[in-house]
């Protein structure tokens, strides 16, 4: 892996030789799911998500789909510890903020919490946030940092995370894409992501991010 003084590094792959061969194999993935999601494929394909497949991920269809755009591969490369170190520090002041909104809210609602206080409550972990990112770009995309409700027992990232090792550098490869469905004359855009982590110890494959079971829209 190639770093540059130990800033992460992003940039796109050259679409030639063996890149052009890993970006043909991320499409048929893409196509594949999309095609099980619509009933027109294997069921199989649904494995591909990062995580494995839950009961809400298994429930997902789609009426029809097209691939509207995708946008170039982009790739990083960075110290794997330091990624580590500060997702897990930004999880404790995650759990810490729920804790504190649970104690707030009483016998209420979170929700009927004023806006006030929430933002009080999520502007030292809002802070720390835009450091991760600005760091680790894509790690925080996959990862879900880059959303303002990141920390869930539900995400897939921190299942992941004990598998990577905590030694060398890693590399993350992320692609995207834009799917068109239209039911009854409504269209509806939405992103796939697919993206490939390796590590000394462990690498992934091609696997796709699922959307949120917390927020089907992210």
């Amino acid at each position: 892996m190639r770093r540059a003084s130990g800033v992460v590094v992003l940039g796109l792959l050259l679409v030639a030789g063996s890149a052009l061969a890993e970006k043909d194999e991320v499409q048929k993935i893409a196509e594949a799911y999309l095609n099980a999601l619509s009933g027109k494929g294997g069921e199989s394909a649904r494995e591909y998500l990062l995580g494995g497949v839950t009961l809400s991920a298994e429930l997902v269809t789609v009426p029809n789909w097209k691939i509207v755009k995708r946008e170039r591969v982009k790739v990083e490369e960075a110290n794997l510890a330091d990624a580590v170190k500060e997702m897990k520090a930004y999880d404790a002041k995650g759990r810490k903020m729920i804790q504190e909104l649970l104690k707030l809210a009483g016998d209420n609602e979170i929700r009927e919490i004023t806006k006030e206080q929430a933002e009080k409550i999520m502007k030292p972990t809002e802070a720390e946030r835009r450091r991760f990112m600005e760091k680790f770009p894509l790690f925080a995309i996959v990862a879900r940092i880059d959303r303002d409700v990141y920390w869930h027992p539900k995400n897939p990232w921190r299942v992941l995370l004990d598998k990577l090792g905590t030694k060398g550098d890693y590399r993350l490869e992320f692609h995207r894409f834009e799917i068109e469905e239209i039911d009854h004359g409504k269209k509806r855009v939405w992103p796939l992501r697919i993206l490939r982590m390796q590590t000394q110890k462990f690498d992934t494959g091609y696997k796709i991010l699922p959307a949120s079971d917390w927020d089907p829209e992210s």
